[in-house]
């Protein structure tokens, strides 16, 4: 994908902008906290405003800090409104408040295919592998090793 990489700053300016004027917004998803489902300058998404309530599996892109953008997974929402996030790669979750949450990824791209994240197999896929959280590093080894083994780059 040729899609230039802005700073964070620069890119919170423009997604902010298209979300104001009611467009969606593409964003090429970089690095690793999202695999297996996103992968690093090889998958792509699509912003649009954030829509509460949130549900367990939405992707949400959200401010870490004023100037870190996160895009990571709807673990849980919590009785105060507090959302509970991890990427499908940690273990890790972390507690965010509702309004860092700058937009909610609607489709996702992989190449030429783009699914929207409602699509039954993919929240089904996404279900299965929420519910394997603390055996996923494991997973993912199996995984890399596979992918090594039998694709040639």
């Amino acid at each position: 994908m040729d899609t230039p990489v802005l700073q964070t700053a620069e890119a919170l300016e423009k997604i902010r902008a298209d979300l104001a004027a009611g467009r969606p917004c593409h964003l090429v998803v970089t690095g690793g906290s999202m695999v297996p489902f996103l992968r690093h300058k090889k998958s792509a998404v699509v912003l649009t405003s954030p829509t509460p309530p949130y549900r367990r599996g939405d992707i949400l892109l959200y401010l870490r800090r004023s100037d870190w953008c996160i895009l990571h997974r709807v673990v849980r929402v919590q009785k105060d409104g507090t959302l509970v996030m991890c990427g499908d790669a940690q273990t890790a979750p972390e507690i965010i408040r509702p309004e860092q949450v700058v937009a909610q990824v609607s489709h996702v791209r992989h190449g030429a295919k783009i699914t929207d994240c409602g699509a039954w197999h993919l929240r089904t896929a996404v279900a299965l592998w929420m519910a394997l959280r603390f055996v996923r590093r494991p997973l993912l080894a199996v995984m890399v090793g596979l992918h090594r083994a039998f694709v040639r780059k």
